[in-house]
């Protein structure tokens, strides 16, 4: 890819994911310092990875230029660590307060990689989180297994209010920077 095509990439992926200038663990990534940066240390910064690991801006089948990204591994291992600890700290508390904790780190992890082509990584967590939570309501109860019989996907999400909005969002070119 050439520089001038990941520069206008690189544009086009911090207006749609953050507005037209945002800040990555204290890097700015306005469109005026995007021009001048070293595309790996940029790629390692937000963390994310390109399909095939080289390609992350392709031709999408309308013709047009489209985000080809996914979250790293490193970054859903992160996030597994993280909510695992929560689950171990909690392991004698009700469902309801592990559930109050972890919702908002689902919701910041899955509104920052929403950006792309991250449905295979977020069905992967949403799985992961809803046995992890079934193992919990077991475990309660002192019994063995998951319950997926005793206990619907719709109890869970609906009644239990365990996080569910981990659909990917398109990118929209004008709605993003209406408000500047």
């Amino acid at each position: 890819m050439s520089e001038r095509h990941l520069t206008s990439f690189l544009k086009m992926l911090t207006s749609a994911a953050h507005g037209s200038y945002c800040c990555f663990g204290g890097w700015p990534a306005s469109s005026e310092s995007v021009a001048g940066i070293n595309r790996n240390r940029w790629r390692t910064l937000i963390g994310i990875a390109g399909r095939n690991g080289s390609e992350y801006a392709v031709k999408t089948l309308r013709g047009v230029w489209g985000v080809r990204i996914t979250p790293r591994m490193k970054a859903r291992s992160a996030l597994l660590r993280r909510l695992k600890d929560v689950f171990r700290r909690h392991r004698s508390q009700p469902v309801d307060r592990v559930i109050y904790l972890i919702n908002p780190i689902l919701r910041g992890w899955t509104n920052y990689f929403r950006v792309g082509n991250s449905s295979r990584c977020f069905g992967y967590v949403k799985y992961w989180v809803e046995r992890k939570i079934r193992r919990h309501l077991m475990s309660a109860r002192k019994r063995r297994g998951f319950g997926w019989n005793r206990w619907s996907r719709a109890w869970l999400y609906d009644t239990l209010g365990l996080f569910n909005d981990y659909g990917v969002r398109q990118y929209q070119a004008g709605k993003c920077c209406q408000s500047r």
